[in-house]
């Protein structure tokens, strides 16, 4: 048996069943945003969310299975993770909602994962059939199954940390150029007192000088 075939052969199935997707979008005051994907039973889904920027950074998410039952709901919060293994075959809703803010836009990273396993088996199966591995065992291709099952979760779990870092450091970069913002203004209307105050300050010795002269 060719091992490291075999291995390449599974990787390949891997990335046809696993799908990944990430989004940064921008919701306004009072609208909602929905994605939708279609999942099929066995798959192993993970959503995850994080506000960047807007308000107090909260937002409402909100996560729907095909015939409309929450499986999923979170209430104005900054950040929020979820795992499942769906047992209903067809579209599944992620929404979000701003509805509660009157006039601050949000801006929210979503990143979706979603590992078929079922189908994952199947191709490994079929694929593993069509090139004639006669002395692979069934045994041999479900800890081979099993092992990339496993790899699967910690890529995702290692992205996830890995999306979480980038949504915090551009929540932190938000924060600097605010505070700059902040700091600019106010060191320019602090400029402008200090001329202002020169000004007149300038202006009443001028006065009281030309008084004394007069007299």
């Amino acid at each position: 048996m060719n091992l490291r075939k075999i291995c390449l052969l599974f990787l390949f199935c891997l990335f046809l069943v696993l799908k990944v997707k990430a989004i940064t979008f921008t919701i306004e005051p009072h609208k909602s945003v929905c994605f939708y994907q279609t999942l099929e039973t066995e798959s192993k889904a993970h959503a995850d969310y994080q506000v960047l920027k807007g308000g107090k950074l909260d937002i409402s998410f909100q996560i729907k299975d095909p015939n409309g039952n929450n499986i999923y709901n979170l209430k104005q919060l900054k950040a929020g993770s979820y795992n499942f293994i769906v047992d209903i075959m067809g579209d599944y809703s992620f929404c979000f909602d701003n509805g509660f803010s009157s006039i601050s836009k949000k801006e929210v990273n979503f990143n979706f994962q979603a590992f078929s396993i079922g189908r994952f088996r199947r191709r490994v199966h079929d694929d593993m059939y069509e090139n004639e591995y006669e002395a692979t065992t069934p045994e041999e291709l479900n800890q081979l199954a099993q092992t990339l099952e496993t790899l699967s979760d910690n890529i995702g779990e290692v992205r996830e940390l890995q999306m979480y870092i980038k949504g915090r450091e551009i929540i932190h970069r938000n924060t600097t150029e605010s505070t700059n913002s902040r700091v600019l203004w106010w060191s320019l209307f602090a400029t402008f007192l200090i001329i202002a105050g020169s000004v007149l300050q300038i202006t009443y010795l001028k006065n009281i000088f030309l008084k004394k002269s007069n007299v």
